[in-house]
């Protein structure tokens, strides 16, 4: 998934070169905003079932993030994502359970996309949906930052 502004920096240019070098169709999610309103944008549940649901895997190959959100997305649908150590995927991912963490190069993105084809989708996609579930839902977001800012106020932080 990308945005025609996604090479370079979001590398989807090399995302675009790993799935030619994996055999891996590339699904992306471009929107038009060039005409000032939101006629290119697409919903939340759009987004699910054309993009989400259909993937087989979510990548980013960002250089820097701070919270890549498609890919918390592409989690809570269900989709096991390969991605750089950037943000806070290393914190988000479990190497090897829900998702893949690799260098950055295209040859590292490659032998991840055929390593996900090559196993059965059913326990990456449970544990995919699980991890977020397991700390990364609005409602346990929302409970952590009043515990921060409780603890903020009583001078604890």
């Amino acid at each position: 998934m990308g945005n025609p502004a996604s090479d370079g920096a979001k590398g989807l240019d090399l995302i675009r070169e790993a799935c030619g070098a994996s055999g891996a169709t590339l699904l992306t999610a471009e929107c038009d905003a060039s005409k000032g309103d939101l006629s290119g944008i697409r919903s939340q549940e759009t987004l699910r079932e054309q993009v989400y649901w259909r993937a087989s895997c979510y990548v980013c190959a960002s250089q820097s993030e701070g919270t890549p959100n498609p890919a918390l997305e592409a989690l809570a649908c269900g989709v096991p994502v390969i991605s750089t150590p950037v943000g806070n995927m290393p914190e988000v991912l479990r190497d090897g359970e829900n998702g893949l963490l690799v260098e950055r190069d295209v040859q590292a993105l490659a032998r991840a996309m055929a390593r996900l084809r090559g196993e059965d989708p059913a326990p990456w996609r449970a544990a995919a949906r699980a991890s977020i579930l397991d700390g990364w839902t609005w409602p346990q977001k929302v409970r952590r930052y009043e515990d921060m800012l409780r603890a903020l106020e009583r001078g604890q932080g």
